[in-house]
This record gives C-alpha cells, structure tokens and sequence, in this order.
C-alpha cells in the first residue's frame, strides 16, 4: 500500500495463467492478499517488505475480505472479457504504482528496467538502455531501494 499505512510493502499479490481452449483463450485469476500478519516474529527484512488490511481494517478477517472483493473482482473480469484492457486503462494509469519504479523481470529481452506505464493492451512498458520494451507475461518484481542505488553507483 503505497504512502498508506503499509508505507509501500506488499499486500497482496495476482497470478494469472492463460490457455488456449480451441479458438478461445481462457485465464485462471488468482489474487492472494495479506489479511492479518503472520504469528511468528519475522526476520526484519521480511517485516519491512510485508504489509496486511489488519494494518486499515483492525476488524478484517478473510471470509469478511472475500465477501468485499469477489463480487467487485467478476464483475471486473465481465467488463474485460466484454470490452478488453481499455475499459480499465484510464483509472489503472491514476493508480499505477509501478510507474517510475525500477524493476526486475523474467523477460530476457528486459532484465531489468524503468516502468513507464502500460500500452494500450495493458502490456508493461519497461525503459531499458536500448529503449522502451514491451512485456506482455511473465514475473516482474519492484526492486528494493538498496538495489535500486547498487545499479546507480
């Protein structure tokens, strides 16, 4: 949650895997999300990059987080299925908290870069050295702050 109360940690996280069924294409959304801290105390590295809704919400639990995001979340996919990426493109680009942000990616092509946003089609564009790469799949992680001044130096 960035400049929140999780003050720019992790709070949860999407993995969408896509496959082709004949002449359609099918996607299985998974979304996890950090709803209470874990029990044990955590190495400190690890509590300053995890973030959890009990940090807002004292009173959440997961049943009461489900009951809040599943509805909003296959209405969306309805909207995307119906209209694509540009039915969301103005209000992700309000909202995109990667953009500026020093990545690292799976891509091989795109090892690491600077966001600049999304095209048209929702694809990540990363500003490398030899320009501005498209990415369409695969991981792609915010480097920490010290490994941000690490490429700089």
């Amino acid at each position: 949650i960035e400049g929140g109360v999780a003050g720019g940690r992790k709070l949860g996280g999407v993995l969408i895997e896509t496959l082709a069924a004949g002449e359609r294409r099918l996607a299985v959304v998974g979304i996890g999300l950090n709803v209470a801290p874990l029990p044990e105390p955590l190495p400190r590295e690890l509590q300053q990059r995890l973030g959890c809704l009990r940090e807002l919400d004292p009173q959440t639990s997961a049943p009461a987080t489900l009951a809040r995001v599943a509805l909003p979340l296959v209405q969306a996919l309805k909207t995307f299925e119906r209209e694509g990426f540009a039915a969301f493109a103005e209000r992700y680009a309000a909202l995109d908290l990667l953009l500026g942000a020093e990545v690292a990616t799976t891509d091989a092509r795109t090892p690491r870069g600077i966001v600049r946003g999304v095209d048209a089609r929702g694809a990540l564009r990363v500003e490398t050295a030899g320009g501005v790469q498209l990415i369409g799949s695969g991981e792609v992680s915010v480097r920490p702050a010290e490994a941000r001044h690490a490429l700089h130096a």
